[in-house]
Parts: C-alpha cells; structure tokens; sequence
C-alpha cells in the first residue's frame, strides 16, 4: 500500500520539484508518501473460480479490468447410434481500462452452466462492469459498463451455440478470452459450461 500526506485536512496527490512531478519521498530509507495509492502494475483481484465472491474497497484511479460471463451447458442424448442435442454459448466479455470512483466493490465470478442447457452467470465488478452468462445455446448479452471507460481490447457479447446431430452437427460457443466463460460441447447427457473470470489490476492516478 502507498503512503498518504495531508496539508491541514487536505489530501496531498502530487509533489513537485520545480516542474518534475515526485513519486516516492523517503525520510532516509523510510518511504513516508507515494503519489500512488497502490504501486502501478498491482494486481487488486484475480479469480476464475465459479461462485468466487468478493468485497474489495477501491480508492480513486484507472484500473485494467477483465471481466467474463460463464458459458452455458450443453444438452445431449443418443438417438440411435448418434447423439443429439445443443452446444452452449458463452459469455459476453470486456477487457480494459476503466474510472473507477473510490468505493467498496462487490466482486463475483460467474459458474458455467449447468449439464442440460444450464444457464451461466454473470461475471461483476459491483454495478460498474457487469459480464453476462450464456443462456442455453443463446449468447450473453453485451456488457454493460456504467463507468468511464479509458481504453478498450475486448467489448463483446459471446458466441452462441448451435443445435445438431453428432460432433460436427452441433457448435459450443467459443471462449471470448483464454478459454474462460465457453460453453460447452454435445455430450450425452450434457455438459457444464466454463466458469468466467475476473482480473483487476491498478494502473495509476
């Protein structure tokens, strides 16, 4: 964590030396103010564990945000000798930098689906940045970012899936990112979609 410097009741954000701007000020080897809240390039939360939830207080600054919704389940049953059924689709997505306003944020990481069709969460960082969970072979909806956004890699919703007979009749929804929130293939009796994914890093003032 970074150190913080007060005149009188007023938060000191910037120190300067004639027109250098100061990052660190030690007293000997004591770092005693950083401009910083956190050191740029540290990782505040990262999960990509289904159901995981958070409480993470945040101060004021840009942060690089992956967000991903889960992928939904596929169905499947065996119709003679071939199967069946519906690939899942996956969730929506959004990669990059973001405002975010000092706050405590609730953090959670969407499940896969279910077997059968299950539905897949929705991956959020509180009511800033919401990643939407496949539903059934339908695709998650856009995300919806309710923040300033600084720069963006990935805004999407995600695949969908498709129905058909036998592994090359039937589509799953492709991960938007790394694998994470894809949805499942044609199995017999379905399969659980891929839990999303969550990563936030602070990048500076």
């Amino acid at each position: 964590m970074s150190y913080k410097a007060y005149k009188g009741s007023t938060l000191v954000k910037k120190i300067y030396h004639g027109s250098t701007a100061i990052k660190k000020v030690y007293k000997g080897s004591t770092l005693v103010w950083q401009a910083d809240f956190y050191e740029p390039g540290t990782v505040l939360y990262e999960s990509s564990i289904g159901g995981a939830t958070a409480a993470l207080s945040l101060e004021d600054g840009i942060y690089e945000v992956y967000c991903i919704g889960g992928g939904a389940g596929s169905s499947g049953r065996y119709l003679g000798s071939t199967i069946r059924g519906t690939g899942g689709g996956s969730g929506a997505g959004f990669i990059g930098q973001v405002k975010l306003s000092k706050s405590t944020y609730p953090v959670s990481v969407a499940a896969g689906g279910s077997a059968n069709g299950g539905h897949g969460g929705n991956s959020a960082i509180g009511n800033a940045i919401i990643a939407y969970g496949a539903s059934g072979m339908t695709r998650g909806e856009a995300p919806d970012i309710s923040v300033d956004i600084i720069s963006t890699t990935l805004n999407s919703p995600g695949n969908s899936g498709s129905s058909g007979t036998g592994s090359k009749g039937s589509r799953a929804g492709a991960s938007l990112y790394n694998g994470y929130g894809a949805g499942a293939g044609l199995a017999n009796g379905g399969a659980a979609g891929t839990a999303g994914y969550v990563k936030i890093t602070y990048v500076g003032l």
